[in-house]
């Protein structure tokens, strides 16, 4: 059984509202498939940039268990800004000398004071990245990390027309009516996107079922 650590996205400050923002989420589906011999971490809160304390917890449980299991591969995953944090970790555990076996980022962005790699750690064996594309004009604030491929250990996939939120399966709920209407985001982006609600929808299933057999080949699901 592998060690796997999920590091999810940025969310409410509440723990039971987070819980209820991120019950679809990719991560949160990734370490339910998976439950034993693993850590979810939820994403840091709306007030908060800095991943440090995050990322020191991560490295904690990956370390240990590693260190209680040599022979275990380790698996990481994350999303948003808990992507970027997953690859902190990975830049931790390299200076250990451990190997990461597999590691799937949703949409990875990097918006924390703490200094956080802006490419993949040498040490991860293979990297499969799903990002958002310039054109769908979500979130065009937060800088994009590790977007670079480098086959065949780095697969990176673009998609269009589909949110930040969706990126991560938490798309945005179709209102009542107008399903295509263009979504606002809201702060800190003063424009809305070229997504409507419809396409948040579509794309993010589009997400899930290009990552399913990238996490079927690493271990993250059977």
């Amino acid at each position: 059984m592998a060690i796997l650590l999920g590091i999810d996205g940025t969310g409410p400050m509440s723990d039971s509202e987070y819980r209820a923002a991120f019950r679809t989420s990719f991560v949160h589906h990734l370490l339910r498939s998976n439950p034993r011999n693993s850590m979810y971490l939820r994403g840091p809160g709306w007030d908060g940039l800095d991943m440090s304390m995050i990322i020191g917890q991560g490295y904690t449980f990956v370390h240990l268990a590693k260190a209680a299991n040599p022979s275990t591969p380790v698996l990481l995953t994350g999303y948003s800004r808990g992507a970027a944090g997953v690859m902190g970790v990975a830049e931790r555990l390299q200076r250990d000398g451990v190997t990461v076996d597999g590691m799937i980022l949703f949409d990875a962005v990097d918006r924390a004071a703490t200094p956080i790699p802006g490419e993949v750690p040498a040490n991860v064996a293979a990297c499969v990245h799903a990002h958002r594309s310039a054109g769908s004009f979500s979130r065009w604030s937060f800088d994009g990390v590790a977007r670079r491929s480098n086959p065949p250990t780095r697969i990176c996939r673009e998609f269009d027309r589909v949110t930040h939120g969706g990126m991560g399966g938490t798309p945005w709920p179709r209102p009542a009516a107008a399903t295509s209407e263009v979504i606002s985001e809201g702060f800190p982006e003063p424009t809305p996107t070229m997504v409507t609600y419809a396409m948040d929808q579509e794309g993010s299933r589009a997400v899930w079922g290009w990552v399913q057999p990238h996490a079927r080949r690493l271990g993250f699901i059977r």
